[in-house]
């Protein structure tokens, strides 16, 4: 059976992606459909079905001048601290565990831009 991906409708490439990752599908400006084959396709329906019921809602956030770049897919090579392995020869990560779902494309930080809690 092959696997389908599921190319969301309310979210760009780069709020699910790292800029290193859009850069390695980009030719001639143009992001490869491929891309979305790094990611489970059941996450971003989720994600899609969640900012069209609940509105704004952010992963990564750099496309639109914010810090924020490892909130969905994490490519394991981009977490190695490359200064650790220069210096011990040991792979670490830096911030990340190297079986975080996130380096399987089966995870998302969402954040909400507003509260839906009532005071």
């Amino acid at each position: 059976m092959r696997h389908m991906s599921y190319i969301p409708e309310y979210f760009i490439p780069e709020e699910l992606f790292t800029k290193k990752t859009i850069s390695d599908h980009t030719k001639n400006g143009i992001i490869a459909d491929t891309i979305w084959r790094l990611i489970d396709s059941r996450v971003t329906w989720t994600a899609d079905q969640l900012r069209k019921r609940f509105g704004s809602i952010s992963i990564n956030d750099y496309k639109f001048g914010g810090q924020a770049q490892y909130r969905g897919y994490r490519p394991v090579i981009e977490l190695i601290d490359k200064e650790q392995l220069h210096i011990t020869g040991q792979i670490t990560p830096t911030f990340s565990s190297f079986t975080s779902q996130h380096c399987f494309g089966r995870a998302l930080d969402l954040i909400p831009k507003k509260s839906l809690h009532k005071t």
